[in-house]
């Protein structure tokens, strides 16, 4: 354990939510728990639901992740996905496609 800190806390994560999720975890831990180190692991989900099972990994963000006996999985958000194309013939209104300009 780093000095001058009493626990150090592992939190996974899945590539797409590495940077936009740990890191507002990592201001809010230096922020509020400064006597907490902080240790993030961006890994795939597979890799990281097996490092969870294993007690490596405290917590992990994931997508999609597997249920498993002895694990609690807690939704966060729910994330709207968005249609993003260079092709305006392909999005005309009879397409049912919602254009943001």
């Amino acid at each position: 354990m780093p000095p001058g800190h009493r626990a150090t806390l592992t939190i996974g994560s899945e590539v797409p939510y590495g940077s936009r999720f740990c890191s507002i975890g990592c201001f809010w831990m230096r922020g509020s728990q400064r006597d907490i180190a902080l240790r993030v692991h961006v890994d795939v989900p597979q890799d990281l639901i097996n490092l969870v099972a294993g007690g490596i990994v405290d917590a992990a963000i994931m997508y999609a992740p597997q249920h498993r006996p002895g694990l609690a999985i807690d939704q966060l958000m729910e994330e709207n996905l968005v249609l993003v194309t260079s092709n305006l013939e392909e999005c005309s209104p009879k397409t049912d496609y919602v254009h943001v300009d």
